[in-house]
């Protein structure tokens, strides 16, 4: 069979329609790059449900669930610097909890409204910048990147 698209000959499997493997595959990156920001922000708001954690929740207590958390924890733990994170993380948190220290409404940076604590030093647990998810991403690419050098 020929392929609609560039015309090289292929074996189509039953499923497929007139478009080589290559062809759709093509497509399918295209799309992605045009669409990326519309998919990411569908699957952050399917996330964000109650059903979506429940479904997680449900899917860690099974056997596979289990040992997928077993090897996301083994491989956490065994990172340098690990316990420092840990600490300076449940020292935030609990001075959230004790009103010791306010989360903001906003982004230092763009004022988005989720925000996160994000660490410069965890020697200083509770100095910390107020930042929404992409910035603090940005953040923590940049600081890899000036680690590398």
């Amino acid at each position: 069979m020929k392929c609609n698209k560039c015309g090289s000959e292929f074996e189509p499997k039953s499923w497929q329609s007139g478009v080589c493997s290559d062809c759709r595959n093509a497509a399918r990156r295209e799309y992605y790059v045009e669409h990326r920001e519309e998919m990411r922000a569908k699957a952050r708001s399917q996330e964000d449900t109650d059903e979506y954690r429940a479904m997680r929740r449900r899917w860690r207590a099974t056997k596979s669930g289990k040992e997928a958390v077993r090897r996301g924890n083994q491989s956490r733990h065994a990172r340098p610097g690990w316990k420092a994170e840990h600490n300076a993380h449940t020292k935030v948190s609990r001075a959230i909890a004790k009103g010791l220290l306010t989360r903001p409404g906003h982004c230092e940076v763009c004022d988005g409204v989720k925000t996160e604590a994000h660490h410069q030093d965890y020697s200083k647990p509770l100095d910390v910048m107020w930042l929404c998810v992409k910035h603090h991403n940005e953040q923590h690419e940049t600081e890899f990147v000036m680690a590398a050098w």
